[in-house]
């Protein structure tokens, strides 16, 4: 019976510090983010459909 406090204590202490790391993760992922915006590509094709074989 007295080990349920104590491991709610320790479970509360393992949230919190998951919830601190979560944070610092999610701040890094901004800054590459921003760092190394996406590239894009178009491509525009002649037809909208292409048979076997056939150069686009």
């Amino acid at each position: 019976m007295r080990l349920y406090p104590l491991f709610f204590l320790m479970i509360l202490m393992c949230l919190g510090h998951t919830a601190t790391r979560a944070q610092q993760i999610d701040s890094m992922m901004n800054v590459y983010a921003e760092s190394f915006p996406k590239e894009k590509i178009h491509l525009h094709f002649d037809k909208s459909a292409y048979n076997k074989e056939e150069t686009i």
